[in-house]
């Protein structure tokens, strides 16, 4: 009885197998844009993505049929968009920290798997000395970066307000790579958390047609909550 079930079992895969067809996955006349990301922070690694009709600025695309993408080896679950920018991405799973790429693999259609990756084991990381509590717009500011920047990759140091309110904004620093400082301009006085982050951007390796895509790495340190004056 229990060999029976095991070939029942077999049996079924292999006709749900033979059945797969073209009509299974989303339209090959649409092209889609595959926008990917890692983000990395303290001992998280996670891996997210969004499809765009035609380009980068085309419609999100929600995966139909059996199409799916993983990262890792781990499939990507999906979150439906409740507004055109919220969640920043559809999907979304986790990277073991041990993991020293990142691998991408979006089952398009039939028999054409687009495979994208990233080295992320050699990115730096930005930090500011723990004694820093006060900021002044003119005046910069130190940082250290743990290693070398590679290609294409930049240095983002964000103001983000400690209080969330409906006017509340974010302010982006000016970056000196040559004396490794950033220097604030126009942020209001109050209370910040400083975001640091450095970014690491490339163009996808297989793409869908002519659509194109993007990978991007954010490694990011949150540094003190610190006072502009």
């Amino acid at each position: 009885m229990k060999h029976t079930s095991i070939l029942l079992t077999l049996l079924t895969t292999l006709l749900l197998a033979s059945c797969e067809s073209d009509s299974d996955y989303p339209d090959t006349q649409i092209q889609l844009y595959q926008q990917y990301e890692v983000f990395i922070q303290d001992n998280s690694k996670a891996g997210f993505a969004n499809f765009r009709n035609g380009g980068a600025d085309g419609e999100r695309f929600h995966l139909t049929g059996d199409s799916k993408v993983s990262v890792n080896n781990h499939r990507m679950l999906y979150t439906p968009s409740t507004s055109a920018d919220y969640p920043e991405f559809n999907y979304a799973s986790f990277i073991d920290l041990t993991d020293q790429k990142a691998k991408f693999e979006f089952k398009r259609s039939k028999g054409n798997t687009l495979k994208n990756e990233v080295d992320i084991s050699d990115i730096a990381y930005v930090t500011i000395p723990d004694n820093v509590r006060n900021l002044y717009n003119g005046t910069p500011v130190e940082f250290t970066l743990s290693g070398t920047l590679g290609n294409n990759d930049n240095i983002r140091v964000m103001l983000v307000p400690t209080v969330v309110t409906e006017n509340a904004a974010t302010y982006e620093a000016d970056v000196n790579y040559m004396n490794n400082t950033f220097t604030l301009t126009d942020v209001p006085t109050g209370r910040y958390n400083v975001r640091l982050d450095v970014v690491r951007t490339r163009p996808t390796q297989e793409n869908d047609g002519n659509a194109g895509g993007v990978i991007r790495v954010i490694r990011r340190k949150t540094a003190v909550e610190v006072s502009v004056e």
